[in-house]
């Protein structure tokens, strides 16, 4: 795969997204209630759809060029350390004052 190709076309997408998204808030924010019509209404409808489109088309081109890397496998586990008062002062210490 062209790592460079993958991260334009990602970086593109993003960017369009990020316009849309800027474009649907200032609309939201700046309309006058007085003068609302069906075409305010279509833009912002206009601007949500492309937003979904774009944020959908980031995810698939996610799962299908940059996987996740694979989980470590895991070993059986290790068993547990026995602390005892020669290893741990402080072990030692709190029998010490308990006695």
């Amino acid at each position: 795969m062209n790592n460079k190709l993958y991260s334009a076309a990602h970086g593109r997408m993003r960017s369009l997204a990020l316009e849309s998204l800027a474009r649907l808030e200032a609309k939201l924010n700046s309309v006058d209630p007085n003068r609302l019509d069906r075409e305010i209404v279509d833009s912002i409808i206009k601007d949500a759809q492309d937003l979904a489109q774009l944020e959908g088309a980031l995810l698939t081109m996610q799962q299908y060029f940059n996987p996740a890397p694979p989980e470590p496998e895991l070993g059986p586990p290790e068993e547990p350390m026995v602390v005892t008062p020669e290893i741990s002062p402080t072990y030692k210490k709190s029998i010490e004052e308990n006695e």
